[in-house]
């Protein structure tokens, strides 16, 4: 089976130790999935705990693991990362989103987070934010345009060799209206897509169609774009039987038509979490389909 030309999957160590689960033993046995490419976070709440002082210790540490494993790497940065509650606004600062007196301390977190990381070679990408224009969160908050548009160019002014990465909920894609802004401002075009979603009928996937998908991302490289598959699910969303090992299987063949440039899979700290209570099912599930590419 043909599989995009990269192949990673997200790695939250916010998630991992709310689990009670070791990020650096987690990352340890992440490259023996076949994995060489790795989403990390830079959560603003960890490491800005104290208004002006900034502590990258634990990221540090995986930044280096991963130059020892041969691990490329993506990093967020921005007051969203990858998992629950999606906003990591430190609490001191008490502000929302749509309040313009977060730019001042958001943008002062950013440019920090470039300076330190930069001379770091493995990492490959910048993603600004993640999912910045939908709705979610406890509060269901919203980056505004106009300042992920300044977080861009932040980006760019202090690391203009690296390219710029932003998502987006797949499972809406055209009826959201918003990935032609996207298209405006970033490298990359990251798209999130999970085809098992519990509702009140059953599970639904994406809105569009394969067909119309397909279009989308074609019409998104005809601009000068890359596109990636952001966030594809391989773990289960509330319901087990939402996503069971058999469907990762189903999940990549389905994601590989849609001609990518890139895949991203969404679970790792579940696989690992089932691997280590002895579940070996997902963890054996993904291994397959790394190596099934190689």
């Amino acid at each position: 089976m043909g599989i995009a030309p990269i192949i990673g999957s997200s790695f939250s160590q916010h998630h991992l130790n709310y689990k009670g689960i070791s990020p650096r033993e987690a990352l340890e046995a992440y490259s023996q999935l076949g994995l060489s490419w790795i989403r990390l976070g830079c959560y603003w709440s960890e490491t800005e705990t104290t208004q002006g002082t900034y502590q990258f210790d634990e990221l540090d540490g995986l930044v280096a693991q991963c130059k020892n494993k041969g691990i490329n790497i993506v990093m967020t940065v921005g007051m969203k990362a990858p998992r629950w509650p999606e906003f990591y606004i430190p609490h001191w600062l008490n502000k929302t989103p749509n309040d313009d007196a977060i730019e001042p301390s958001l943008f002062s977190f950013i440019s920090k987070t470039i300076a330190h990381f930069k001379k770091q070679k493995h990492i490959r990408y910048w993603q600004v934010e993640n999912e910045p224009l939908d709705p979610s969160g406890p509060h269901h908050w919203v980056i505004p345009f106009d300042t992920l548009t300044k977080e861009v160019a932040l980006v760019r002014k202090l690391d203009p060799d690296r390219k710029i990465i932003i998502n987006c909920w797949g499972n809406a894609l055209i009826s959201r209206h918003y990935y032609p802004q996207i298209l405006g401002i970033a490298d990359v075009v990251g798209v999130d897509l999970y085809p098992r979603v519990p509702g009140p009928l059953g599970y639904h996937g994406p809105s569009d169609s394969n067909g119309r998908l397909r279009q989308a991302i074609s019409s998104m490289k005809a601009a000068g774009k890359q596109v990636w598959i952001s966030e594809l699910q391989a773990e289960p969303w509330g319901l087990r039987t939402s996503c069971l090992p058999q469907h990762i299987t189903e999940n990549t063949q389905w994601a590989m038509q849609l001609k990518s440039d890139a895949l991203w899979y969404w679970g790792y700290e579940y696989w690992y979490q089932r691997k280590l209570m002895g579940d070996e099912s997902y963890w054996n599930a993904i291994h397959n389909m790394c190596y099934a590419s190689l």
